[in-house]
């Protein structure tokens, strides 16, 4: 069995003969022919009623089969229809890992505006989440701290965004306005998560001054 000869027994069984399914097919009858009898010879079945004059008719093997081949092939141009669809980027996505939607808005508007039809998702994760979403292509752009170089990815840097301590207001930690270090040493510290390249840069910092 071939698809050839599947789909020239799925055209017949659509267009109800020889002829019309041969230019359904842009192939010549003859050859539609011959596909359908080496499919019913091979496997010693009857496919077609064969009435000379008259449209033809499944069998009900036939019939039975053609649920499976109008499926099959249906399947095949919905596949088809999706590829188009990417090439023509009507039916794209492109999904994004950010650490905050913030950092990528002016970004990601950007590509909206130049992309219209393309569907744009958005997940939040810390850096290290978002660098395992590229890993295993569950986003396509990730916007992170990440410094580390890594083989399978490409970096770009496109920004360079200041950390700072905020504290509330009204708080007098210090004669002249500054965190003194033994006020901040009994200060609550609220930091990201693990895996945060926030938390990591400020913990190296904190480390290196002590």
């Amino acid at each position: 069995m071939s698809l050839i000869e599947l789909k020239s027994f799925n055209a017949v069984a659509i267009a109800g003969g020889f002829v019309r399914a041969a230019e359904l097919l842009h192939r010549s009858q003859p050859t539609v022919t011959a596909q359908l009898r080496a499919l019913e010879k091979r496997y010693d079945v009857e496919l077609f009623f064969r009435s000379r004059g008259q449209l033809a008719q499944l069998t009900p093997i036939g019939r039975q089969l053609f649920e499976t081949t109008r499926t099959l092939f249906q399947l095949a141009k919905d596949a088809l229809a999706v590829l188009d669809g990417v090439r023509n980027m009507a039916h794209a996505t492109l999904r994004f890992g950010v650490i905050a939607p913030r950092s990528a808005m002016t970004l990601v508007g950007d590509y909206a505006r130049r992309h219209p039809d393309v569907h744009i998702e958005m997940r939040i994760g810390n850096s290290a989440q978002i660098l395992q979403w590229l890993r295993s292509y569950e986003v396509d752009v990730g916007i992170l701290g990440a410094h580390e170089r890594d083989p399978m990815l490409y970096l770009r840097r496109f920004a360079t965004p200041e950390i700072v301590l905020l504290a509330a207001a009204g708080r007098h930690y210090g004669g002249d306005g500054r965190l003194t270090r033994e006020a901040f040493a009994g200060a609550t510290l609220i930091l990201r998560e693990a895996g945060s390249e926030t938390r990591a840069l400020i913990e190296d910092a904190l480390q290196r001054h002590g």
